[in-house]
Protein backbone atom coordinates (compact mmCIF):
# COMPACT_ATOMS: atom_id res chain seq x y z
CA UNK A 1 0.00 0.00 0.00
CA UNK A 2 2.85 2.55 -1.39
CA UNK A 3 1.19 5.76 -0.96
CA UNK A 4 -2.31 5.50 0.15
CA UNK A 5 -3.77 7.76 1.96
CA UNK A 6 -4.31 5.31 4.59
CA UNK A 7 -4.29 6.08 8.41
CA UNK A 8 -4.87 2.78 10.04
CA UNK A 9 -5.20 -0.67 8.48
CA UNK A 10 -7.74 -1.85 11.11
CA UNK A 11 -8.82 -1.95 14.82
CA UNK A 12 -8.98 -5.75 15.83
CA UNK A 13 -5.73 -8.73 15.80
CA UNK A 14 -6.17 -10.26 12.56
CA UNK A 15 -5.12 -14.12 11.60
CA UNK A 16 -1.78 -12.54 9.11
CA UNK A 17 -0.08 -16.17 9.16
CA UNK A 18 -0.10 -15.64 4.96
CA UNK A 19 1.68 -12.16 5.24
CA UNK A 20 5.70 -11.91 4.45
CA UNK A 21 6.21 -8.50 3.63
CA UNK A 22 4.37 -5.17 4.88
CA UNK A 23 5.07 -2.60 2.72
CA UNK A 24 3.64 1.46 3.70
CA UNK A 25 6.02 3.79 2.09
CA UNK A 26 4.83 6.53 1.40
CA UNK A 27 1.62 6.92 3.77
CA UNK A 28 2.45 10.23 4.87
CA UNK A 29 -1.35 10.03 7.01
CA UNK A 30 -1.06 7.01 8.80
CA UNK A 31 -0.98 7.51 12.30
CA UNK A 32 -0.58 4.28 13.71
CA UNK A 33 -0.25 0.14 13.66
CA UNK A 34 -2.30 -2.46 14.69
CA UNK A 35 -1.54 -5.54 16.19
CA UNK A 36 1.31 -7.72 14.26
CA UNK A 37 1.07 -10.59 17.09
CA UNK A 38 -0.25 -13.08 14.39
CA UNK A 39 1.76 -12.54 11.78
CA UNK A 40 3.99 -15.14 12.45
CA UNK A 41 5.83 -15.12 8.88
CA UNK A 42 5.82 -11.31 8.21
CA UNK A 43 10.03 -10.80 7.22
CA UNK A 44 10.12 -7.38 5.93
CA UNK A 45 8.44 -3.96 6.92
CA UNK A 46 8.80 -0.91 5.05
CA UNK A 47 7.84 2.53 7.32
CA UNK A 48 9.52 5.01 4.86
CA UNK A 49 8.06 8.55 4.85
CA UNK A 50 5.12 7.72 7.26
CA UNK A 51 4.98 11.10 8.50
CA UNK A 52 2.64 11.24 10.84
CA UNK A 53 3.07 7.98 12.54
CA UNK A 54 3.83 8.44 16.01
CA UNK A 55 4.40 5.20 17.45
CA UNK A 56 5.17 1.41 16.45
CA UNK A 57 2.91 -1.33 17.76
CA UNK A 58 5.42 -3.65 20.21
CA UNK A 59 3.85 -6.88 18.84
CA UNK A 60 6.48 -5.92 15.36
CA UNK A 61 9.81 -6.00 17.57
CA UNK A 62 8.78 -10.27 18.71
CA UNK A 63 8.07 -11.18 14.91
CA UNK A 64 10.96 -13.88 15.21
CA UNK A 65 11.07 -14.30 11.34
CA UNK A 66 11.35 -9.90 10.69
CA UNK A 67 14.45 -10.48 9.07
CA UNK A 68 14.44 -6.76 7.39
CA UNK A 69 13.19 -3.40 9.21
CA UNK A 70 13.75 0.05 7.81
CA UNK A 71 12.10 3.24 9.34
CA UNK A 72 13.06 6.31 7.12
CA UNK A 73 11.68 9.96 7.55
CA UNK A 74 8.73 9.04 10.33
CA UNK A 75 9.27 12.39 11.84
CA UNK A 76 6.65 12.34 14.51
CA UNK A 77 7.96 8.73 15.80
CA UNK A 78 9.42 10.05 19.11
CA UNK A 79 9.05 6.91 21.49
CA UNK A 80 9.26 3.20 21.40
CA UNK A 81 7.85 0.89 23.57
CA UNK A 82 10.08 -2.63 22.92
CA UNK A 83 11.75 -4.79 24.91
CA UNK A 84 14.55 -6.25 21.61
CA UNK A 85 14.86 -6.71 18.12
CA UNK A 86 14.25 -10.22 16.77
CA UNK A 87 17.10 -12.36 16.54
CA UNK A 88 17.11 -12.85 12.77
CA UNK A 89 17.17 -9.59 11.76
CA UNK A 90 19.84 -9.07 8.85
CA UNK A 91 18.68 -5.35 7.75
CA UNK A 92 18.24 -3.12 10.51
CA UNK A 93 17.51 0.70 8.85
CA UNK A 94 16.14 3.31 10.89
CA UNK A 95 16.41 7.03 10.93
CA UNK A 96 16.25 9.36 13.63
CA UNK A 97 16.19 6.28 16.07
CA UNK A 98 14.67 8.37 19.04
CA UNK A 99 16.21 6.08 21.84
CA UNK A 100 20.14 6.41 23.26
CA UNK A 101 21.05 2.66 22.76
CA UNK A 102 20.08 -0.59 21.34
CA UNK A 103 17.82 -2.41 23.43
CA UNK A 104 20.12 -4.49 26.36
CA UNK A 105 19.57 -7.85 25.04
CA UNK A 106 19.58 -6.81 21.54
CA UNK A 107 21.67 -9.56 19.26
CA UNK A 108 23.54 -8.75 15.76
CA UNK A 109 24.77 -12.12 15.09
CA UNK A 110 22.51 -11.95 11.62
CA UNK A 111 23.22 -8.08 11.19
CA UNK A 112 24.17 -7.79 7.94
CA UNK A 113 23.19 -3.98 7.86
CA UNK A 114 22.98 -1.48 10.28
CA UNK A 115 21.88 1.84 9.39
CA UNK A 116 20.80 4.36 12.21
CA UNK A 117 21.32 8.03 10.29
CA UNK A 118 20.83 11.32 12.43
CA UNK A 119 19.67 9.16 15.56
CA UNK A 120 19.88 10.11 19.29
CA UNK A 121 21.89 6.93 19.89
CA UNK A 122 25.03 7.19 22.31
CA UNK A 123 26.00 3.94 22.31
CA UNK A 124 25.21 0.39 20.49
CA UNK A 125 25.94 -2.07 23.08
CA UNK A 126 27.82 -2.80 25.83
CA UNK A 127 30.34 -5.82 25.18
CA UNK A 128 31.54 -7.72 22.14
CA UNK A 129 28.93 -9.61 20.01
CA UNK A 130 29.31 -11.92 17.30
CA UNK A 131 29.80 -9.77 14.14
CA UNK A 132 30.60 -12.65 11.54
CA UNK A 133 27.64 -11.17 9.16
CA UNK A 134 27.94 -7.84 9.59
CA UNK A 135 29.12 -5.86 5.83
CA UNK A 136 27.97 -2.34 6.86
CA UNK A 137 27.94 -0.01 9.77
CA UNK A 138 26.54 3.61 8.69
CA UNK A 139 25.58 6.11 11.88
CA UNK A 140 26.16 9.70 9.89
CA UNK A 141 24.69 12.51 11.53
CA UNK A 142 24.47 10.57 15.05
CA UNK A 143 25.82 13.52 17.07
CA UNK A 144 24.96 12.49 20.44
CA UNK A 145 27.39 9.08 19.61
CA UNK A 146 30.15 8.89 22.10
CA UNK A 147 31.71 5.69 21.42
CA UNK A 148 31.64 2.28 19.47
CA UNK A 149 31.83 -0.87 20.72
CA UNK A 150 34.44 -3.84 20.03
CA UNK A 151 34.14 -5.18 16.70
CA UNK A 152 36.90 -7.43 16.25
CA UNK A 153 34.17 -10.30 15.60
CA UNK A 154 33.21 -8.15 12.91
CA UNK A 155 35.49 -10.07 10.52
CA UNK A 156 33.43 -9.28 6.97
CA UNK A 157 32.91 -5.54 7.93
CA UNK A 158 33.42 -3.80 4.46
CA UNK A 159 32.14 -0.09 4.91
CA UNK A 160 31.60 1.98 8.35
CA UNK A 161 30.32 5.68 7.98
CA UNK A 162 30.59 7.74 11.09
CA UNK A 163 30.55 11.25 8.97
CA UNK A 164 29.10 13.85 11.18
CA UNK A 165 29.59 12.36 14.44
CA UNK A 166 30.39 15.04 16.50
CA UNK A 167 30.71 13.72 19.98
CA UNK A 168 32.53 10.87 19.05
CA UNK A 169 36.30 11.31 20.46
CA UNK A 170 37.87 7.84 19.03
CA UNK A 171 37.62 5.04 16.77
CA UNK A 172 37.19 1.86 18.15
CA UNK A 173 40.90 0.21 17.23
CA UNK A 174 39.19 -3.09 16.23
CA UNK A 175 37.95 -1.35 13.49
CA UNK A 176 41.10 -0.07 12.40
CA UNK A 177 42.89 -3.80 12.50
CA UNK A 178 39.80 -5.45 9.87
CA UNK A 179 41.40 -6.81 7.00
CA UNK A 180 38.17 -6.48 5.40
CA UNK A 181 37.41 -2.92 5.91
CA UNK A 182 36.99 -0.74 2.20
CA UNK A 183 35.45 2.22 2.88
CA UNK A 184 36.04 4.50 6.57
CA UNK A 185 34.15 7.94 6.57
CA UNK A 186 34.79 10.10 9.86
CA UNK A 187 34.28 13.52 7.85
CA UNK A 188 33.26 16.44 10.17
CA UNK A 189 34.04 14.26 13.41
CA UNK A 190 35.06 17.58 14.98
CA UNK A 191 36.49 15.87 18.20
CA UNK A 192 38.29 13.12 16.78
CA UNK A 193 41.37 13.41 18.19
CA UNK A 194 43.39 10.29 16.40
CA UNK A 195 43.85 7.93 13.44
CA UNK A 196 46.24 5.13 14.63
CA UNK A 197 46.62 1.82 14.13
CA UNK A 198 49.35 -0.71 14.13
CA UNK A 199 47.87 -3.07 11.79
CA UNK A 200 48.66 -2.57 7.84
CA UNK A 201 44.84 -2.45 6.25
CA UNK A 202 45.16 -4.40 3.22
CA UNK A 203 41.47 -3.64 1.53
CA UNK A 204 41.18 -0.04 2.81
CA UNK A 205 40.42 1.96 -0.63
CA UNK A 206 38.38 5.10 0.39
CA UNK A 207 39.35 7.50 3.85
CA UNK A 208 37.63 10.39 4.26
CA UNK A 209 39.58 12.31 7.38
CA UNK A 210 37.96 16.16 6.19
CA UNK A 211 36.87 18.68 8.50
CA UNK A 212 38.07 16.52 11.81
CA UNK A 213 39.34 19.68 13.39
CA UNK A 214 40.74 18.23 16.62
CA UNK A 215 42.56 15.12 14.52
CA UNK A 216 46.27 15.57 16.00
CA UNK A 217 47.65 12.21 14.91
CA UNK A 218 47.25 9.81 11.46
CA UNK A 219 49.14 6.51 11.59
CA UNK A 220 47.32 4.55 9.25
CA UNK A 221 48.86 2.16 5.96
CA UNK A 222 46.53 0.65 3.14
CA UNK A 223 47.94 0.00 0.10
CA UNK A 224 45.12 -0.28 -1.94
CA UNK A 225 43.92 3.77 -1.00
CA UNK A 226 44.39 6.30 -4.03
CA UNK A 227 43.15 9.42 -2.85
CA UNK A 228 43.71 10.60 0.77
CA UNK A 229 42.84 14.33 1.55
CA UNK A 230 43.62 16.51 4.86
CA UNK A 231 41.17 19.11 5.05
CA UNK A 232 40.03 21.36 7.89
CA UNK A 233 42.01 19.10 10.12
CA UNK A 234 44.18 20.04 13.26
CA UNK A 235 47.42 17.25 12.26
CA UNK A 236 50.10 17.86 13.76
CA UNK A 237 52.09 14.71 13.61
CA UNK A 238 51.30 12.50 9.99
CA UNK A 239 52.89 9.06 9.72
CA UNK A 240 52.01 7.52 6.01
CA UNK A 241 54.55 4.70 5.41
CA UNK A 242 54.20 2.31 8.53
CA UNK A 243 53.65 -1.33 8.05
CA UNK A 244 53.75 -1.01 4.54
CA UNK A 245 52.38 2.66 3.93
CA UNK A 246 50.18 4.33 1.02
CA UNK A 247 52.48 2.68 -1.69
CA UNK A 248 49.80 3.48 -4.54
CA UNK A 249 48.82 6.48 -3.66
CA UNK A 250 48.28 8.94 -6.32
CA UNK A 251 46.86 11.64 -4.71
CA UNK A 252 47.57 13.56 -1.39
CA UNK A 253 46.29 16.82 -0.12
CA UNK A 254 46.85 18.53 3.16
CA UNK A 255 44.52 21.45 3.05
CA UNK A 256 45.26 23.44 6.10
CA UNK A 257 49.17 22.87 7.37
CA UNK A 258 49.09 25.26 9.74
CA UNK A 259 49.18 22.59 13.05
CA UNK A 260 51.64 20.31 11.14
CA UNK A 261 55.06 20.40 12.64
CA UNK A 262 56.93 18.82 9.80
CA UNK A 263 57.03 17.55 6.38
CA UNK A 264 57.83 13.47 6.66
CA UNK A 265 60.26 13.72 3.47
CA UNK A 266 61.81 10.49 4.00
CA UNK A 267 57.52 9.31 4.04
CA UNK A 268 56.87 11.43 0.98
CA UNK A 269 59.18 10.31 -1.08
CA UNK A 270 58.21 6.58 -0.41
CA UNK A 271 55.50 7.70 -2.10
CA UNK A 272 56.51 6.86 -5.61
CA UNK A 273 53.37 6.61 -7.80
CA UNK A 274 52.14 9.73 -6.21
CA UNK A 275 50.47 11.76 -9.23
CA UNK A 276 49.50 15.06 -7.74
CA UNK A 277 50.55 16.86 -4.11
CA UNK A 278 48.72 19.32 -2.66
CA UNK A 279 49.89 21.39 -0.03
CA UNK A 280 48.20 24.69 2.02
CA UNK A 281 49.03 27.13 4.46
CA UNK A 282 52.12 25.32 5.38
CA UNK A 283 54.07 27.39 7.75
CA UNK A 284 57.17 25.64 8.29
CA UNK A 285 60.66 26.05 6.88
CA UNK A 286 60.55 23.99 3.24
CA UNK A 287 64.51 23.54 3.16
CA UNK A 288 65.64 23.47 -0.72
CA UNK A 289 67.49 20.24 0.18
CA UNK A 290 64.15 18.74 0.97
CA UNK A 291 62.57 19.68 -2.45
CA UNK A 292 65.57 18.38 -4.32
CA UNK A 293 64.57 14.63 -2.52
CA UNK A 294 61.04 14.80 -3.68
CA UNK A 295 61.31 15.76 -7.42
CA UNK A 296 64.09 13.06 -7.26
CA UNK A 297 61.58 10.57 -5.90
CA UNK A 298 58.57 11.92 -7.65
CA UNK A 299 58.90 10.96 -11.02
CA UNK A 300 54.90 10.24 -12.15
CA UNK A 301 54.02 13.99 -10.14
CA UNK A 302 51.62 15.66 -12.77
CA UNK A 303 50.69 18.37 -10.71
CA UNK A 304 52.23 20.42 -7.33
CA UNK A 305 49.94 22.58 -5.21
CA UNK A 306 52.16 24.88 -2.50
CA UNK A 307 49.41 27.49 -1.69
CA UNK A 308 50.20 30.07 0.89
CA UNK A 309 53.43 27.98 2.23
CA UNK A 310 55.09 31.28 3.91
CA UNK A 311 58.30 29.38 4.49
CA UNK A 312 59.12 27.81 1.16
CA UNK A 313 62.22 29.80 -0.16
CA UNK A 314 63.22 28.41 -3.69
CA UNK A 315 62.06 25.85 -6.21
CA UNK A 316 65.34 23.93 -6.97
CA UNK A 317 66.78 23.72 -10.61
CA UNK A 318 66.31 19.37 -10.65
CA UNK A 319 62.39 20.17 -11.23
CA UNK A 320 63.41 19.70 -14.98
CA UNK A 321 63.64 16.27 -14.32
CA UNK A 322 60.11 15.96 -13.30
CA UNK A 323 59.29 15.02 -16.79
CA UNK A 324 55.13 14.24 -15.92
CA UNK A 325 54.84 17.66 -14.53
CA UNK A 326 52.32 19.83 -16.60
CA UNK A 327 51.09 22.02 -13.45
CA UNK A 328 52.70 24.27 -10.97
CA UNK A 329 50.60 25.91 -8.90
CA UNK A 330 52.88 28.03 -6.56
CA UNK A 331 49.88 31.26 -5.08
CA UNK A 332 51.00 33.20 -2.60
CA UNK A 333 54.20 31.69 -1.13
CA UNK A 334 55.15 35.21 0.33
CA UNK A 335 58.90 34.23 0.72
CA UNK A 336 59.18 32.58 -2.02
CA UNK A 337 62.68 33.84 -4.12
CA UNK A 338 63.72 31.87 -7.02
CA UNK A 339 62.17 29.38 -9.32
CA UNK A 340 64.79 27.95 -11.02
CA UNK A 341 63.81 25.27 -13.14
CA UNK A 342 61.18 24.45 -15.51
CA UNK A 343 59.89 20.69 -15.85
CA UNK A 344 59.61 19.99 -19.79
CA UNK A 345 56.59 19.56 -20.46
CA UNK A 346 54.93 22.59 -18.39
CA UNK A 347 51.74 23.29 -19.70
CA UNK A 348 50.25 25.52 -16.62
CA UNK A 349 52.42 28.07 -13.98
CA UNK A 350 50.58 30.20 -10.99
CA UNK A 351 53.02 31.80 -8.93
CA UNK A 352 50.58 34.52 -8.60
CA UNK A 353 50.59 36.96 -4.89
CA UNK A 354 54.32 35.49 -4.53
CA UNK A 355 55.44 39.43 -3.42
CA UNK A 356 59.37 38.13 -2.81
CA UNK A 357 59.80 36.54 -5.95
CA UNK A 358 62.93 38.15 -8.01
CA UNK A 359 64.17 35.39 -10.36
CA UNK A 360 62.78 33.20 -12.95
CA UNK A 361 65.04 31.61 -14.81
CA UNK A 362 65.87 27.62 -16.63
CA UNK A 363 68.67 26.54 -18.31
CA UNK A 364 66.69 23.49 -19.80
CA UNK A 365 63.15 24.88 -21.09
CA UNK A 366 59.99 23.56 -21.51
CA UNK A 367 59.08 22.13 -24.95
CA UNK A 368 55.09 22.87 -24.95
CA UNK A 369 52.47 25.40 -24.65
CA UNK A 370 52.30 26.89 -21.10
CA UNK A 371 50.23 29.85 -19.72
CA UNK A 372 51.85 31.57 -16.73
CA UNK A 373 50.28 33.62 -14.05
CA UNK A 374 52.77 36.20 -12.56
CA UNK A 375 50.40 38.48 -11.10
CA UNK A 376 51.70 40.77 -7.92
CA UNK A 377 55.06 39.14 -8.38
CA UNK A 378 56.15 43.15 -7.53
CA UNK A 379 59.87 42.21 -6.95
CA UNK A 380 60.84 40.40 -10.14
CA UNK A 381 64.60 41.84 -11.22
CA UNK A 382 64.88 43.10 -14.60
CA UNK A 383 66.40 39.64 -15.97
CA UNK A 384 63.66 37.77 -15.40
CA UNK A 385 61.10 40.50 -16.93
CA UNK A 386 62.93 40.12 -20.30
CA UNK A 387 62.81 36.39 -19.87
CA UNK A 388 58.85 36.02 -19.25
CA UNK A 389 58.47 38.81 -21.93
CA UNK A 390 60.75 36.43 -24.58
CA UNK A 391 58.82 33.51 -23.45
CA UNK A 392 55.60 34.69 -23.98
CA UNK A 393 56.43 36.15 -27.55
CA UNK A 394 57.34 32.70 -28.85
CA UNK A 395 54.65 30.56 -26.56
CA UNK A 396 51.66 32.81 -27.63
CA UNK A 397 52.89 33.37 -31.58
CA UNK A 398 52.54 29.52 -32.00
CA UNK A 399 49.63 28.93 -29.64
CA UNK A 400 46.89 29.51 -33.19
CA UNK A 401 47.89 25.61 -34.02
CA UNK A 402 45.84 24.46 -30.89
CA UNK A 403 42.37 26.15 -30.21
CA UNK A 404 41.91 25.19 -26.58
CA UNK A 405 44.45 27.25 -26.20
CA UNK A 406 42.90 30.53 -25.54
CA UNK A 407 41.56 32.65 -22.93
CA UNK A 408 44.17 34.62 -20.61
CA UNK A 409 47.61 33.67 -21.58
CA UNK A 410 49.95 35.84 -20.01
CA UNK A 411 50.04 38.27 -16.61
CA UNK A 412 53.74 39.98 -15.42
CA UNK A 413 54.07 43.09 -14.58
CA UNK A 414 55.25 45.91 -16.64
CA UNK A 415 54.14 49.48 -18.19
CA UNK A 416 54.92 48.57 -21.85
CA UNK A 417 53.20 46.30 -24.84
CA UNK A 418 56.35 44.03 -25.70
CA UNK A 419 57.94 44.84 -28.52
CA UNK A 420 56.81 42.28 -30.68
CA UNK A 421 53.32 42.72 -30.74
CA UNK A 422 52.35 44.50 -34.14
CA UNK A 423 50.05 46.92 -33.82
CA UNK A 424 50.56 48.85 -30.79
CA UNK A 425 49.87 52.24 -28.66
CA UNK A 426 52.39 52.99 -25.23
CA UNK A 427 50.45 55.86 -24.33
CA UNK A 428 47.32 56.93 -22.81
CA UNK A 429 46.81 59.56 -25.86
CA UNK A 430 45.22 56.67 -28.15
CA UNK A 431 43.46 53.64 -27.18
CA UNK A 432 42.17 52.43 -30.33
CA UNK A 433 43.59 50.88 -32.73
CA UNK A 434 43.39 49.77 -36.29
CA UNK A 435 44.63 46.56 -38.02
CA UNK A 436 44.13 44.20 -41.12
CA UNK A 437 43.53 40.61 -41.02
CA UNK A 438 43.26 37.57 -43.55
CA UNK A 439 39.89 36.01 -42.74
CA UNK A 440 40.40 33.08 -44.91
CA UNK A 441 43.40 31.75 -43.25
CA UNK A 442 42.06 31.31 -40.08
CA UNK A 443 43.54 33.69 -37.92
CA UNK A 444 44.01 34.59 -34.16
CA UNK A 445 44.02 37.57 -32.46
CA UNK A 446 46.25 37.98 -29.33
CA UNK A 447 44.98 40.88 -27.48
CA UNK A 448 47.35 42.77 -25.23
CA UNK A 449 46.65 45.84 -22.69
CA UNK A 450 48.49 47.14 -19.66
CA UNK A 451 46.26 47.71 -16.75
CA UNK A 452 47.31 50.60 -14.83
CA UNK A 453 46.68 51.02 -10.71
CA UNK A 454 43.13 52.84 -9.91
CA UNK A 455 43.31 55.82 -7.05
CA UNK A 456 40.45 55.09 -5.28
CA UNK A 457 39.21 51.38 -6.98
CA UNK A 458 41.98 49.10 -6.70
CA UNK A 459 40.17 45.58 -7.58
CA UNK A 460 40.22 44.79 -11.33
CA UNK A 461 37.11 42.82 -12.51
CA UNK A 462 37.61 42.62 -16.00
CA UNK A 463 39.86 43.32 -18.82
CA UNK A 464 37.63 43.30 -22.12
CA UNK A 465 38.69 44.71 -25.82
CA UNK A 466 35.75 45.97 -28.30
CA UNK A 467 36.25 45.49 -31.88
CA UNK A 468 34.15 46.54 -34.76
CA UNK A 469 34.13 46.73 -38.65
CA UNK A 470 32.53 47.34 -41.35
CA UNK A 471 31.38 50.27 -39.38
CA UNK A 472 28.68 48.73 -38.03
CA UNK A 473 29.53 45.14 -36.74
CA UNK A 474 30.87 45.02 -33.03
CA UNK A 475 31.72 42.08 -30.89
CA UNK A 476 33.75 41.58 -27.49
CA UNK A 477 36.96 39.43 -26.22
CA UNK A 478 36.61 39.68 -22.17
CA UNK A 479 38.90 38.16 -20.04
CA UNK A 480 36.89 37.83 -16.30
CA UNK A 481 39.74 38.56 -13.28
CA UNK A 482 38.62 37.75 -9.68
CA UNK A 483 41.76 39.68 -7.83
CA UNK A 484 41.38 39.20 -3.98
CA UNK A 485 44.68 42.28 -3.87
CA UNK A 486 44.91 45.13 -4.80
CA UNK A 487 46.81 46.29 -7.51
CA UNK A 488 50.36 47.89 -6.22
CA UNK A 489 51.70 47.99 -10.19
CA UNK A 490 50.65 48.18 -13.13
CA UNK A 491 50.34 44.88 -15.49
CA UNK A 492 50.39 43.14 -18.51
CA UNK A 493 47.40 40.85 -19.62
CA UNK A 494 47.68 39.04 -22.79
CA UNK A 495 45.14 36.65 -24.37
CA UNK A 496 43.79 35.15 -27.24
CA UNK A 497 40.33 36.40 -29.30
CA UNK A 498 39.61 33.18 -31.68
CA UNK A 499 37.31 34.71 -34.61
CA UNK A 500 36.20 30.72 -35.71
CA UNK A 501 32.46 31.27 -33.80
CA UNK A 502 32.56 35.24 -35.44
CA UNK A 503 30.65 35.71 -38.21
CA UNK A 504 31.94 38.44 -40.60
CA UNK A 505 28.71 38.33 -42.86
CA UNK A 506 29.16 38.46 -47.17
CA UNK A 507 30.87 40.20 -49.10
CA UNK A 508 33.44 41.09 -46.21
CA UNK A 509 36.17 39.82 -48.48
CA UNK A 510 39.43 38.11 -47.92
CA UNK A 511 40.39 40.93 -45.76
CA UNK A 512 38.82 42.42 -43.13
CA UNK A 513 40.14 46.24 -41.69
CA UNK A 514 39.04 45.75 -38.08
CA UNK A 515 39.73 48.52 -35.17
CA UNK A 516 39.38 47.88 -31.56
CA UNK A 517 39.57 49.53 -28.07
CA UNK A 518 40.60 48.40 -24.25
CA UNK A 519 39.10 49.02 -21.06
CA UNK A 520 39.02 47.86 -17.71
CA UNK A 521 36.37 47.38 -15.14
CA UNK A 522 37.43 48.29 -11.52
CA UNK A 523 35.89 47.49 -7.90
CA UNK A 524 36.01 48.86 -4.73
CA UNK A 525 36.03 45.20 -3.46
CA UNK A 526 33.14 45.77 -0.67
CA UNK A 527 30.51 43.88 -3.27
CA UNK A 528 32.58 42.29 -6.27
CA UNK A 529 29.76 41.91 -8.37
CA UNK A 530 27.52 44.99 -7.44
CA UNK A 531 29.80 47.48 -5.77
CA UNK A 532 31.08 50.64 -7.41
CA UNK A 533 32.15 49.81 -10.56
CA UNK A 534 34.11 52.42 -13.48
CA UNK A 535 35.33 51.32 -16.37
CA UNK A 536 38.66 52.96 -17.72
CA UNK A 537 40.80 52.86 -20.60
CA UNK A 538 44.51 51.00 -20.66
CA UNK A 539 47.05 52.73 -20.06
CA UNK A 540 48.78 51.49 -23.10
CA UNK A 541 47.53 48.46 -25.80
CA UNK A 542 48.47 46.53 -28.61
CA UNK A 543 47.12 43.60 -31.37
CA UNK A 544 49.23 40.85 -32.54
CA UNK A 545 47.69 38.77 -35.76
CA UNK A 546 48.97 34.96 -35.88
CA UNK A 547 47.94 32.61 -38.72
CA UNK A 548 47.69 28.18 -38.40
CA UNK A 549 50.40 28.04 -40.53
CA UNK A 550 53.61 29.87 -42.14
CA UNK A 551 52.38 29.08 -45.44
CA UNK A 552 48.86 30.87 -44.56
CA UNK A 553 50.08 33.78 -43.63
CA UNK A 554 52.88 34.64 -45.78
CA UNK A 555 55.36 35.61 -42.95
CA UNK A 556 58.33 33.92 -41.76
CA UNK A 557 57.75 32.63 -37.64
CA UNK A 558 59.05 35.02 -35.10
CA UNK A 559 61.70 33.30 -32.80
CA UNK A 560 63.42 34.29 -30.00
CA UNK A 561 67.11 35.33 -29.82
CA UNK A 562 68.35 34.00 -26.44
CA UNK A 563 67.32 30.31 -27.32
CA UNK A 564 66.27 27.90 -30.22
CA UNK A 565 64.35 26.15 -27.16
CA UNK A 566 61.25 28.20 -25.29
CA UNK A 567 60.22 28.12 -21.82
CA UNK A 568 55.66 28.49 -22.88
CA UNK A 569 54.61 29.67 -19.69
CA UNK A 570 50.44 28.91 -18.86
CA UNK A 571 48.30 30.53 -15.98
CA UNK A 572 45.77 28.85 -13.76
CA UNK A 573 42.91 31.22 -14.30
CA UNK A 574 40.69 31.09 -11.24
Amino acid sequence: MQCSNIKKLWDRVQDLVNLKILDLRGSRQLMELPDFSRAHNLEEVYLSKCESLHSVHPSIFCLQSLVALYVFYCRKLESLDHGSFPNKLRYLSWEQYPLESLPLGFCAENLVELRMEDSNIKKLWDGVQDLVNLKTLSLPGCKQLVELPNFSMALNLKTVDLQGCESLHSVHPSILSLQSLVRLDVFNCRKLESLESETHLKSLSYLSVQHCLSLEKFCLSSKKLGSLRFRATGVKILHLLSMGGFTELRELAIENGKRLRSLPISELCGLTNLRKFELYNFQQVIHTTELRSLFDAWDDLEELVLHRCNYLLEIPDNIQATTSLKRMFLRDCKRLKSILGFPPFLQELDAGGCTSLEIVYADSLVQNQCRFHFDECIKLDERSLQFIEELTHFSLTLSCEHPWFCRLSACYPGIRVPKWIEYKHQTEASNAIEFICNLERSPTILCCCVVPTHLYLPFVRRIYCDFSYDDNNKFRSAVSYFSTAKMELARVYIWHMDLEDVSFGAGTGDVAKISCEFYADYNDGVDFFDGEVETVPMKACGVHVTYNSQSDSGEERLRPTFNPYVLWVRTRWN
